[in-house]
């Protein structure tokens, strides 16, 4: 198997990762592709349903970068502008891999497919205060987390099947 970690040093996406439980390596994945430097010290590392190692991060520009492994080299894209803090991504219940990240009106939003999406109007849930979190819940639904005003916690949730995105407040 393969295990990876990433981070910033220095403003710079690192990866610790072990192949097949040899010792741990240190890479730059974003200094292979020249992909901008990174703002604050969150990553976020997954896999995309096809197996591609994938990792997103807020540039020092407020970008939201996408590298990813294309054949054996990391290479990256510009998916959105003006994002507020560290994004999220994850491969929803429907088997789309799913980037997300709070705009700066405070709207989740979501790019998956080939489309961007604006869960935050679609699902009619309150503006948010913090970075999305994603996960997929044991009762089948995708579920997106992040802080309401007042500290409470909001949650964005979808089913295959459902016709749209749907949202509440876990505080109430």
């Amino acid at each position: 198997g393969f295990n990876s970690v990433v981070f910033s040093m220095n403003s710079s996406l690192t990866e610790l990762y072990s192949r097949n439980r040899e010792p741990w390596t240190m890479g730059y994945p974003g200094s292979y592709t020249g992909a901008p430097a990174m703002q604050g010290t969150r990553a976020h590392g997954s896999t995309t349903q096809h197996g591609t190692a994938s990792i997103v991060y807020q540039s020092g520009q407020n970008q939201l970068v996408h590298v990813y492994m294309s054949g054996n080299q990391w290479t990256y894209t510009i998916v959105a502008n003006n994002i507020v803090g560290p994004p999220s991504s994850y491969v929803r219940t429907d088997g789309k891999y799913s980037i997300l990240w709070r705009d700066t009106n405070g709207h989740i939003r979501e790019y998956a497919g080939g489309s961007t999406w604006d869960l935050t109007s679609a699902s009619g849930a309150s503006n948010a205060t913090s970075a999305p979190s994603a996960y997929v819940r044991n009762d089948g639904f995708s579920s997106v987390l992040h802080t309401l005003p007042g500290n409470h916690v909001g949650e964005i949730w979808f089913r295959r099947g459902m016709a749209q995105w749907d949202s509440g407040d876990l505080g109430e």
